[in-house]
């Protein structure tokens, strides 16, 4: 799945611990994603991330 190569690559510059706070997901959450760890991740996880990612463009 291509999307979540972007989510992963877009978080590796990102402090997860912020990306918590402005998601509502778990820091554990989000690194395991990051990591390549969390092999299959909730569509709403991963919507959530990608509203968050490309919001912080803007």
């Amino acid at each position: 799945m291509k999307e979540i190569e972007w989510i992963r690559s877009a978080l590796l510059d990102r402090r997860p611990k912020v990306v918590s706070e402005r998601t509502g997901l778990h820091v554990n959450t989000i690194t395991r994603i990051r990591d390549g760890k969390e092999t299959n991740p909730k569509i709403n996880t991963l919507n959530l991330l990608a509203v968050y990612l490309i919001g912080e463009g803007e």
